[in-house]
């Protein structure tokens, strides 16, 4: 990936849910798959804004990976969100 692609905003360590949130929905449109590392409990509780189940704990090196069915970023949230999968860490299996 060309580094010109990598956006580093270090607001989204120790923020806040709509703060990462924020940030997310002002990707431009032109992007179709975004990749958005953070820290906990702010990643716990962004994903739990649209699954339906409460994730307990998003472990260290947990992945989720959330499709949406909408051409912006604007508009995703739980009613867009059109498949989830969670990949944790061998033996980190929270929910």
């Amino acid at each position: 990936m060309p580094t010109q692609q990598v956006r580093i905003d270090e607001g989204l360590y120790e923020s806040s849910v709509s703060y990462c949130l924020e940030k997310i929905k002002e990707t431009d449109d032109a992007v179709n798959t975004l990749m958005v590392f953070g820290h906990n409990p702010d990643f716990t509780d962004l994903t739990n804004q649209f699954l339906d189940g409460a994730l307990s704990d998003l472990p260290t090196s947990g992945v989720v990976k959330l499709d949406f069915l909408t051409d912006t970023w604007k508009n995703i949230d739980k009613s867009t969100l059109k498949k989830h999968t969670l990949f944790f860490p061998p033996g980190n299996r929270r929910l």
